[in-house]
């Protein structure tokens, strides 16, 4: 079995994180950057305490994810150490809202 990698979210205010989970992500909504992803939950889980707005997990096969990141959908933040913080740039999220429906998405209210 392929192990998966997992996308945490923590959406902002206001933010309808479950139907992001079910439609993807709305470029107009996520100008510029994008939307902004842990792989790290502890990271994600901080920005939920100060958001309010719960959580959203995204799984993908590890494949999926390599070939995203090769390819320029998901581009690493480096804010943060590697392997930790992702983004995902406006241009590119119909493709990453494709590769979505591969996985698997969950969204955990507050």
């Amino acid at each position: 079995m392929e192990d998966d990698v997992i996308l945490w979210k923590a959406p902002q205010p206001g933010r309808l994180a479950e139907k992001e989970m079910t439609d993807g992500f709305d470029p107009q909504l996520y100008p510029e950057n994008g939307p902004y992803f842990a792989t790290v939950k502890a990271i994600a889980e901080g920005f939920a305490n100060i958001y309010g707005n719960g959580l959203q997990e995204i799984h993908l096969a590890k494949t999926v994810f390599d070939d995203l990141v090769a390819s320029g959908v998901i581009v690493a933040d480096a804010f943060y150490d590697i392997n930790e913080s992702y983004y995902v740039p406006a241009v590119r999220l119909v493709e990453f809202n494709e590769s979505m429906k591969q996985g698997k998405c969950f969204y955990r209210k507050a």
